[in-house]
């Protein structure tokens, strides 16, 4: 009897929250739309403004509104917290916070954030100031520049490489005037120019369309998010608010070893494959060395459940191709990628910089987008000792061969062109590449730095002439041309990038 009368009362108060909950989200809910102000003063004020101002302030608006409605809580979340292991245990429907094993309260934090994000800003694109409809046309390339003193040496070097190689696609290069990376106070911007001539059949020298913008005349700074100062965060901003709708993005220091005008048919519908997807992709993902554990935080933040390991190797993010065409299946996983990388105060705890925030935002949305399935090998050279020191990564088109040389270790500079030259028994920079099994790095700890080198272990490993993986001699025949040509410009003798060869 005392067993009967206890489940009643029980199933009474369990009704009566939930009762409670319904009504409180209800009022939440208009007070919520209301504080967003979606109908009013963002259409009637929004006029004046160029569209890039008010799709940013529609993003800033949602980050900050998901950050604190977070913190605030419903009463739901709120009985969670103080309620959730008797919840679980009377009406089975689980506790997030008690099921999750490490640090639950930022997983709970960041899944709450970038979910109401989501909500809020589409409530935001259903004003038509605001949607990106008809703002993008196009196909090119995009790259962010940084600082001069680090990245205007390969910046200057992909240009030429590209030029040299073919390619005609205009390029967009990306800087924070705020951050003192202007190429038009450094004068990189008039370097870039001439290395960008491109040679035609007959021997003159013709040059593609290049464009300069600056981050902060785009997106007005605000301080109140704290993440937008990373360095990170410019990339998805860059993709994001690009003129173009097709948009191949590459790392300055990211080396073409083709002509990659050919990626973008990858959009194209008969580019789908029957077995893994009937959706047209919106982005191109390539791979890093590192595989993640099934039990990795990010899947459950972002609710994702791996079902192979091809799913839970990590992105890598120096190059990307992305289709910003569609709204809702390319242009808010974009900015969701943008709102993870502002929020990096916690996602940075899960994610290594702003690589894996692209693959998430798509995977989260249920975004239609492909991986290239080569993993990434490791260009280097031979030390004295005879053990290979892995200095650049090797991505991959979707064939197999052999696209991008990134200088994902040590970054191009004159100092790495005298070590080349005077330690390294062949005096090239790249003498082998080494692919299969586990890659390591031959220095302590996760974060790399400029002396970190990789290498791979395991009965699998090969290694093979440079020369033979890449299918050509490309550091006689194109590397080293665009290296001259830049080392030679006005541009870098002036700022005496020969510094290192005297000390």
């Amino acid at each position: 009897m005392l067993v009967s009368e206890r489940n009643k009362l029980r199933n009474l108060v369990t009704l009566l929250v939930l009762v409670y909950i319904i009504i409180h989200e209800i009022c939440c809910h208009k007070h919520w739309q209301q504080t967003a102000g979606i109908a009013g003063p963002l259409s009637e004020t929004a006029a004046p403004l160029r569209w890039e101002h008010r799709a940013w302030n529609a993003i800033a608006r949602a980050t900050n509104l998901a950050v604190a409605r977070t913190r605030r809580g419903s009463s739901r979340d709120r009985w969670f917290h103080e309620y959730g292991n008797w919840w679980a245990s009377s009406v089975r429907l689980g506790n997030v916070l008690g099921r999750s094993p490490r640090e639950p309260i930022g997983r709970y934090t960041l899944r709450q954030e970038w979910s109401w994000f989501v909500e809020l800003l589409e409530e935001s694109l259903e004003v038509d100031s605001v949607a990106p409809t008809g703002q993008f046309e196009g196909t090119g390339i995009v790259m962010a520049i940084g600082r001069p003193q680090r990245y205007a040496i390969p910046a200057l070097v992909t240009l030429r490489l590209l030029r040299l190689l073919g390619c005609r696609l205009p390029v967009e290069f990306w800087y924070s005037s705020a951050r003192g990376e202007s190429p038009f106070d450094s004068g990189l911007e008039a370097a870039l120019r001439r290395m960008n001539r491109v040679p035609d059949t007959k021997g003159t020298a013709n040059e593609a369309p290049i464009y300069f913008r600056d981050l902060d005349t785009v997106v007005p700074r605000q301080r109140d998010l704290g993440g937008w100062e990373s360095l990170f965060a410019i990339k998805p901003l860059a993709i994001a608010f690009s003129r173009f709708a097709h948009v191949l993005y590459l790392d300055a220091d990211a080396h073409p070893l083709r002509d990659p005008t050919y990626l973008f048919s990858l959009f194209a519908p008969e580019a789908v494959s029957e077995t893994r997807s009937s959706r047209i992709p919106t982005a191109v993902f390539w791979p890093d060395y590192w595989i993640m554990p099934v039990d990795h935080p990010a899947f459950s933040i972002f609710r994702v459940v791996p079902r192979t390991w091809r799913e839970r190797r990590e992105q890598e993010s120096s190059v990307l191709l992305v289709d910003k065409s569609d709204v809702h299946e390319s242009w808010i996983p974009l900015m969701l990628s943008v709102m993870l990388n502002v929020r990096s105060d916690y996602t940075y705890q899960y994610l290594h910089g702003d690589k894996d925030t692209f693959r998430f935002a798509w995977m989260a949305l249920d975004a239609p987008f492909d991986r290239i399935e080569v993993p990434p090998a490791a260009a280097g050279h031979w030390s004295s000792e005879g053990l290979f020191h892995g200095t650049t990564m090797v991505q991959h088109d979707p064939n197999g061969k052999p696209l991008v040389l990134h200088h994902n270790l040590e970054k191009l500079d004159a100092c790495s062109l005298d070590r080349s030259a005077r330690w390294w028994p062949s005096g090239r920079l790249w003498d082998a590449v080494q692919f299969g099994g586990q890659a390591n790095w031959t220095t302590q700890g996760r974060w790399i730095g400029p002396s970190s080198r990789i290498c791979f272990t395991g009965t699998r490993v090969k290694t093979v002439p440079f020369e033979e993986y890449i299918g050509q001699d490309f550091e006689t025949q194109f590397f080293r041309p665009a290296l001259d040509a830049v080392l030679t410009d006005a541009f870098a003798k002036r700022h005496r990038w020969s510094r290192c060869r005297a000390a």
